[in-house]
């Protein structure tokens, strides 16, 4: 009778290292983030906030302004409904929303539309010299028409506008952030 030894399963193949690895994969997936790795964004928001007061010409009540009142706000920008208060003014102008087939079904109706919103911007200084030139923004969405239920279908087209609105405020946004930092860069540092 012949005794054999049993050898213990090499490290690859336990458990052990696909936790491991299931684990790594986890913490990156999910934006955790060392301490201190977060100061670079305290200190973009910080010089957005140097924007304000910020005066919003145009700025009537509808979804789109409320959005952008509300992603300003939210990074601390000061916002004025009075000109004279302002250190920059964001004018929006332009802004229209267009929307087309394009394509159909076998029976010749509408089977998917585009949506497009577009609009065009700049900011001012208190001066009403340029901080950012003029630029056009626009956006689009594609989506299917639902001719059996009119009710989804409108909702979906509300959907779709309150998208694109986001994406616009989005891109004013990201705009507005470097024009800020580019502002702060280009000042004599402090000593």
């Amino acid at each position: 009778m012949r005794i054999m030894a049993i050898r213990p399963a090499p490290l690859w193949a336990t458990g052990k290292v696909i936790v491991l690895i299931a684990l790594v994969i986890q913490l990156t997936s999910c934006g955790y983030q060392l301490r201190g790795s977060d100061l670079q964004q305290t200190e973009e928001v910080a010089t957005l906030a140097e924007l304000g007061p910020l005066y919003i010409e145009n700025g009537n009540n509808s979804a789109f302004y409320n959005l952008l009142r509300s992603k300003l706000q939210g990074a601390s920008v000061a916002l004025t409904n009075d000109i004279t208060e302002a250190q920059y003014r964001l004018k929006v102008f332009g802004m229209k929303t267009r929307q087309y087939p394009i394509s159909y079904d076998k029976n010749g109706d509408v089977a998917e539309y585009r949506k497009q919103s577009s609009l065009s911007y700049e900011l001012l200084d208190s001066t009403g010299a340029p901080a950012i030139n003029a630029k056009q923004l626009r956006v689009e969405e594609i989506f299917q028409s639902n001719k059996n239920n009119i009710s989804a279908d409108r909702s979906k087209q509300a959907e779709i506008q309150q998208e694109l609105a986001q994406k616009l405020v989005n891109q004013i946004f990201w705009a507005l952030k470097t024009a800020s930092l580019k502002n702060q860069s280009a000042q004599p540092a402090a000593k």
